[in-house]
């Protein structure tokens, strides 16, 4: 098996061949040492021709020329000789640490081709030492083609990392693309999905919404049903209590106007008995008017034959001064209409009036001169005084100038 070779530094060009001198000074060392050898062996040994073939290596493979042929009897063997150890290699550097590998440099320039073989003749222990280095070159070639190979191999490995290399920066470039379009499309993806779920969401909510606003419309119909129910309910039992209170405020207002009705009655009863008292009354003082006036008539007629006065006259005057007897009747009769008086009076307490007017008759004024005891029927009677504003003639055409009149509430 193929011992590893050590990888060459990238960045160092390529060993190059040996060169033409060291492989010159190389051959002319082994020939010295060759001709030393053949002098220490056979110093003693008469000169005999020999023939001695020594070549010069090159890196590139040739074929020998052929041997020259001589007719001399073969030589026995020489002794064995001591073979000379071959210089130590260089030792190789250590590998480096892997570094990306750069562009392959270009091939090195092709070797000159290599001088003809030097042919010498020195006898049979120059055909042992030719042999020797024959095979130390076909030694050096096999190393050198194994070193070849392994450089191959090496450049082969080294094209096939950077081919896999290659490979894998596309693969790598590739794989990155395909995770960025994946990854693109996966966020795509996932924009779509959120989209989806916030327009599902947005569906859903106002889905909700609309849900939560007929809820919140059926509620609030339903509670205006029922504040309507209970306002109608109100309204009717506000109804029902002010037909109540109406029908019982009729009532009352019946009972009221019964009562006032039954009161106006009682009371326009007592005032058609009072007013048929009156009348009476009335026609009493008009009968006794008259009768008084007849009999005035018939002094006068009387005395026009001496005095004026009647029978039971105490004066001396030839005829008497002052009101009528009936004057006060007439005054009364007057201003009684302007009495303005609602209530009721108990007994029938009388308001004196102290009545002071012009020749003419006009009312200059009225005073209350004995109270009645009941103040609203004594402002109620002078009121009326001063609104009758004139007062009526006696019988003989005249007006007293001052007058008192008694009023009562039943006369």
């Amino acid at each position: 098996m193929t011992a590893p070779i050590p990888r060459r530094e990238v960045l160092h060009p390529s060993e190059p061949p040996t060169s033409r001198t060291a492989v010159t000074l190389a051959v002319l060392a082994h020939l010295g040492l060759i001709g030393i050898l053949a002098l220490s062996v056979h110093w003693k040994k008469p000169q005999q021709d020999m023939a001695v073939e020594a070549e010069i290596w090159s890196p590139i493979i040739e074929q020998a020329a052929p041997a020259a042929r001589s007719h001399a009897p073969t030589p026995p063997p020489p002794p064995p000789i001591v073979k000379a150890e071959p210089p130590p290699p260089p030792p190789k550097p250590a590998p480096p640490e892997p570094e990306p590998e750069p562009e392959p440099p270009p091939p090195p320039p092709p070797p000159p081709p290599p001088e003809p073989a030097v042919q010498v003749d020195n006898g049979p222990d120059a055909n042992i030492v030719a042999q020797q280095e024959k095979e130390k070159r076909l030694k050096e070639d096999a190393e050198r083609k194994k070193l070849e190979e392994a450089k191959r191999k090496e450049e082969e490995r080294r094209k096939e990392a950077e081919r896999k290399k290659v490979a894998e920066e596309k693969r790598l470039k590739e794989e990155t693309e395909r995770k960025k379009l994946e990854e693109a499309k996966r966020k795509e993806e996932e924009k779509r999905k959120e989209e989806e779920r916030k327009k599902a969401a947005e569906e859903k909510r106002l889905k909700d919404e609309t849900e939560r606003k007929k809820l919140e419309e059926a509620k609030r119909k339903e509670e205006e049903k029922r504040k309507e129910e209970e306002r109608l309910k109100e309204e009717a039992e506000r109804k029902k209590q002010e037909e109540a209170k109406r029908k019982e405020e009729e009532k009352r207002k019946e009972d009221e106007r019964k009562k006032a009705a039954e009161a106006k009655r009682l009371k326009d009863e007592a005032d058609r008995k009072k007013a048929e008292e009156r009348s009476k009354a009335e026609a009493a003082r008009a009968a006794a008017d008259a009768e008084a006036l007849r009999q005035e008539n018939l002094r006068r007629i009387q005395g026009l034959a001496g005095a004026s006065g009647g029978a039971s006259s105490t004066g001396t005057a030839a005829r008497s001064t002052g009101p009528s007897g009936s004057y006060a009747g007439k005054v009364r009769s007057a201003v009684k209409p302007n009495i303005n008086y609602v209530g009721t009076i108990a007994g029938n307490p009388q308001a004196e009036v102290e009545v002071r007017s012009g020749a003419d008759g006009t009312i200059i004024s009225a005073k209350l001169v004995r109270s009645s005891g009941n103040p609203t029927w004594d402002d109620a009677v002078v009121r009326a005084v001063h609104k009758t504003q004139k007062m009526p003639r006696d019988t003989d055409g005249s007006v007293p100038g001052h007058i008192v009149i008694v009023f009562r509430p039943n006369d």
